[in-house]
């Protein structure tokens, strides 16, 4: 049951693959499938160490229900925590997408995120499902699942651990996705930027011209070709920001029991 916990949890932060009704039963399935496999080769002898108890403190034997509560509660904790550093990549596409709607006039537009059920900027969208796209691609799914499995690792199930090492590296590593999210977004800005002043010098030397025709689909267009280009160009420095995300969250809980 706690493997189950640690495992659903992990796929509540991560919402990969959607957190509406018609993805509740494919991540139920994969929540038992990944739970019990692990379960079964997972040779820590969690009896033992109830009964004999952790760092010298007494701990309550398995049948109270106050002890139940206590591990099931870390677990959840534990999860959520690995699967919201390994979500680290789809956020740092969609804050830098959030950046691009800005500059682009896409500020008041918002589509239904199918994943979320909320409401995103067109261009957050269209960055995170390429970034789902980059993970099936570059097949860093299968280190999503074993940041899952690393967390048995450094935190056996049933058994607490030091959250201050986890809270720091977690603050590192939404820093380092904001860093790159800002890094990717940067050369489409420039570009924007640099339409704006042609646009100002244009308005100045032509002052009959209504640049309210033109330019509001202009910086459409120029953002969407920008945004490819760059995606193509960027492949190298996104592959690099997906390795680096998964790395950091395979040591999230690395010597925190």
């Amino acid at each position: 049951m706690l493997h189950f916990v640690r495992a659903s949890a992990f796929f509540m932060a991560l919402q990969f693959f959607g957190s509406q009704g018609d993805s509740k039963m494919f991540r139920l399935i994969l929540t038992l499938s990944l739970g019990s496999i692990i379960w079964w080769v997972d040779d820590d002898k969690l009896m033992e160490d109830l009964v004999a108890g952790m760092n010298g403190i007494e701990v309550l034997r398995s049948g109270t229900w106050v002890s139940l509560a206590v591990m099931t509660a870390t677990d959840a904790i534990v999860g959520f925590g690995a699967g919201f550093a390994a979500s680290m990549l789809t956020h740092a596409m969609a804050v830098a997408g959030e950046i691009i709607s800005h500059d682009m006039g896409f500020a008041m537009s918002q589509v239904m995120d199918p994943i979320t059920g909320r409401s995103h900027a067109v261009m957050s969208q269209f960055f995170q499902t390429l970034a789902i796209l980059l993970v099936f691609a570059l097949n860093i799914h299968h280190g999503f699942i074993l940041v899952l499995a690393k967390t048995y690792e450094w935190v056996p199930v049933g058994h607490g651990f030091n959250i201050e090492p986890v809270f720091l590296r977690l603050t590192e590593l939404v820093s380092y996705a904001l860093a790159t999210a800002m890094e990717y977004a940067f050369p489409i800005m420039g570009i924007l930027v640099l339409l704006t002043a042609v646009l100002v010098m244009l308005a100045r030397a032509v002052q009959n011209i209504n640049l309210l025709e033109f330019s509001f689909g202009l910086r459409i267009g120029l953002g969407i070709f920008a945004s490819i280009y760059f995606l193509d160009e960027g492949m190298p420095f996104l592959e690099a920001i997906a390795n680096s995300i998964v790395e950091k969250s395979h040591d999230l809980f690395e010597g925190a029991a």
